[in-house]
C-alpha cells in the first residue's frame, strides 16, 4: 500500500493521462483524513503548481480549502487566479475572518470605500490603506482615509510621520491638522508638528525655486525666439547672366 506522499506524487505525475483530476477529486473529497479534505487540498495545491490549466476548474473549491487549511496562502491564490466568483470568495473570507483577503476582494469589486474602512478598522495597517487609495485613483478617498485614521491615536501618529512624503504628498497638511481631535493625547505631537512645519516650509521653498527657474527659462527662450524673428537673413541668389559675356550674338 502506497503512503499518501507517494500516492500524491503519482497522481500529480499522471494527471494528464492515467489519473485525470475530474476522476481524482471526487474520491479525495470522500477520503478519510484528518483534518477533513487535507488530501484534496494538498492535491489541488500541487496540481496548481504543476498543471495550472487542469486545476483551473476547481478554483472555487480551492478558495474554501485555502481559507480553512492554509489561510496564509489564500491571498496569493486570489491574486493569481481568476477562476472563482469574487462574491462567493468574499463570503468565504468573511466566514473565516480573513481580513486581508476581504480587503482585496472588496477593492476588486469596486467597493474601495468598504475596503478602506476595513483596512483601517481596529487600528490596522495604514500602509495597506495608503496602497489601496493610491491604486484606486479615487481622489475622494483621501479625505475618508484621514477621517478614519485620526480616530486612532496610533494611526494619527503614523499619518503625521508619513505626511509630506509619497504617497501622502497628495494630502494638504492643514487638512490633516484640522482633523486632529481636540483633547486627544498624541505622543510626540509637538515634535511631529515641528517636523511637519519644517517640511512644509522646505517644500514651499523648493516650489518657489522651481517656479523661478521655470520663469527664467521661459524668458530666455522667448528672448531667443524674438531675436531670431528680428534677425535679418542673408540670401545667396545667382546673379543674372550677361548675354554679351558668353559670346553669343543677340537676335538681329
Amino acid at each position: 500500500r502506497l503512503s499518501w506522499p507517494r500516492t500524491l506524487a503519482l497522481l500529480l505525475a499522471r494527471s494528464d493521462s492515467s489519473f485525470p483530476p475530474a476522476a481524482v477529486v471526487p474520491q479525495l473529497e470522500a477520503a478519510p483524513c484528518e483534518p477533513p479534505a487535507l488530501w484534496l487540498h494538498e492535491y489541488l495545491h500541487g496540481l496548481l503548481e504543476c498543471n495550472p490549466a487542469a486545476a483551473a476548474p476547481f478554483a472555487p473549491r480551492q478558495v474554501e480549502l485555502y481559507a480553512a487549511l492554509a489561510p496564509q496562502q489564500l491571498l496569493p491564490f486570489l491574486r493569481s487566479s481568476s477562476g472563482y466568483e469574487p462574491e462567493a470568495a468574499l463570503d468565504v473570507a468573511k466566514e473565516h475572518g480573513l481580513v486581508d483577503a476581504q480587503i482585496y476582494l472588496l477593492a476588486q469589486q469596486g467597493a474601495a470605500r468598504a475596503a478602506l474602512s476595513l483596512a483601517l478598522g481596529d487600528g490596522r495597517d495604514l500602509g495597506a490603506a495608503l496602497k489601496l487609495v493610491t491604486e484606486s485613483g479615487e481622489e475622494e478617498l483621501w479625505p475618508l482615509l484621514l477621517d478614519e485614521a485620526v480616530a486612532s491615536p496610533a494611526l494619527t501618529q503614523e499619518l503625521l510621520l508619513r505626511v509630506c512624503r509619497p504617497p501622502l504628498l497628495a494630502i494638504d497638511p492643514l487638512a490633516l491638522l484640522r482633523r486632529l481631535p481636540e483633547g486627544e493625547r498624541i505622543d510626540g505631537l509637538r515634535k511631529h508638528l515641528t517636523r511637519l512645519l519644517r517640511q512644509v516650509a522646505e517644500h514651499e521653498g523648493l516650489s518657489r525655486g522651481a517656479a523661478a527657474i521655470a520663469h527664467a527659462d521661459t524668458a530666455a527662450l522667448l528672448g531667443e525666439r524674438h531675436a531670431a524673428q528680428c534677425r535679418g537673413t542673408t540670401l545667396h541668389l545667382p546673379l543674372p547672366q550677361d548675354p554679351s559675356a558668353s559670346g553669343e550674338a543677340g537676335p538681329d
